[in-house]
């Protein structure tokens, strides 16, 4: 058990399964008091399960109304909220002849307008209660180097990369960091379908310099960083975990 969380409020989105239940982890490891939210209430309460004193909540990150009684709910539990790990996701990839309005919005929706409007409630509350927090926006190594069909999606990641920037930029002055943990192939449920062919895998992993797909464990260890102190002097910044997919 570490020492660097001590006491501070983490609140992690999509963090009943994969890199989300990694960071969750992690934390509470480092001595946090964790808020696991999901979609999914099960999911979410199995994975707080396993960490002591750890909590599940509620939240479809999409569903705008939903965000203040969420929030409401950690405060009451554990106290004002002062990590923020935006990591609730999906990734449906389609060509882009194929990518339809609704794909389109479905994406959006959770990527990109739900993490922007949650960061911005939390981020209200932080500067209410004068807490110099840290938010960490999870985004993707494919919105930075094209591969596979993921326009829609890269998309979103993309577009989140920039309001991080704009965000590390105005909440700065209030003293809360705002960066970008972006991934690159990583074993999670997500991607499972497509990295259980192994003729798929092959070729992703023959492009990677470091000759492996990541792990939740690699991106929960980039996350601590960026979400404690020592990264105190770190803001508006890309951490990539992508086994240096963009050179290779």
């Amino acid at each position: 058990m570490g020492e660097r969380m001590r006491g501070t409020v983490c609140l992690v989105t999509g963090g009943g399964q994969g890199i989300g239940q990694a960071i969750a982890a992690r934390l509470h490891a480092e001595g946090a008091r964790v808020a696991i939210a999901d979609r999914d209430l099960e999911r979410a309460r199995d994975a707080a399960a396993a960490l002591d004193g750890a909590i599940a909540v509620e939240l479809d990150v999409a569903d705008l109304d939903a965000h203040a009684s969420a929030l409401d709910e950690v405060e009451r539990r554990l106290g004002v909220v002062g990590v923020l790990v935006n990591n609730a996701g999906v990734g449906p990839h389609s060509a882009l002849l194929d990518v339809t309005p609704d794909l389109w919005d479905t994406v959006h929706s959770v990527n990109l307008r739900g993490a922007f409007f949650l960061l911005q409630a939390v981020a209200r509350r932080m500067v209410a209660h004068g807490i110099a927090g840290s938010i960490v926006n999870v985004t993707s190594v494919v919105a930075d180097r094209v591969w596979m069909p993921s326009t829609a999606y890269a998309a979103s990641k993309r577009a989140l990369a920039t309001v991080t920037e704009y965000a590390a930029a105005e909440l700065g002055p209030h003293g809360i960091r705002v960066n970008n943990l972006c991934p690159g192939p990583t074993d999670t449920p997500l991607s499972a379908p497509r990295y259980q062919d192994p003729a798929f895998r092959e070729a992703m992993v023959a492009r990677l310099p470091l000759g492996r797909v990541g792990t939740p464990g690699d991106l929960a260890e980039a996350a601590l960083f960026l979400a404690s102190e020592s990264s105190a002097f770190t803001t508006g910044s890309t951490l990539y975990v992508e086994g240096g997919r963009r050179v290779g």
